[in-house]
């Protein structure tokens, strides 16, 4: 079996980065489709001579500026913490709307994680046999939210009271 490996590298135009994935982006991307969102974020992602140079990813992270949120966003975004505390049951609109946000919540990370995901995937791919150094970045962002990646539903939440030292 052949390896296809270009030798020497084929010289290429720098990747032109992107803003820095944030939540609020991350949220407004859900939000324009909400279940076949095909965002792409790009996470580190700098020509292969700067990929080396520590300032110039600092510099990077600090000119990009977060996704402003969009109306249709902030029309459906929820107006409640996605949280059970303080939530009359009796209410029956406010407890749909904790309902609510706290599935939006769980959603938005669902989707934080596929995201990611998939850069790691294209990352695994573009670099090949260095994908282990090269991706580490990835790999362990993509563990921080793998915890977080299923949609666990608001029932348990409801029905007991889960206290903060407890979540973490």
């Amino acid at each position: 079996m052949r390896c296809h490996v270009h030798w020497p590298p084929i010289a290429a135009e720098p990747i032109q980065s992107s803003p820095a994935p944030t939540l609020a982006r991350i949220r407004t991307t859900a939000d324009a489709n909400y279940r076949t969102s095909t965002a792409w974020i790009a996470l580190y992602r700098v020509s292969p001579i700067d990929r080396r140079d520590s300032s110039a990813r600092a510099h990077l992270a600090a000119a990009a500026m977060p996704t402003p949120e969009s109306e249709l966003f902030l029309a459906k975004k929820p107006k409640v913490a996605p949280t059970f505390d303080g939530v009359d049951y009796e209410d029956n609109k406010a407890l749909k709307a904790a309902q609510d946000a706290i599935i939006r919540e769980q959603w938005v990370r669902s989707m934080m994680a596929r995201l990611v995901r998939e850069e790691m995937g294209k990352c695994y791919r573009r670099e090949g046999v260095n994908h282990l150094e090269k991706c580490g970045h990835l790999r362990e962002r993509y563990f921080e939210l793998l915890k977080d990646a299923k949609v666990k539903g608001y029932l348990f939440a409801q029905q007991n009271y889960v206290d903060e030292a407890l979540k973490r």
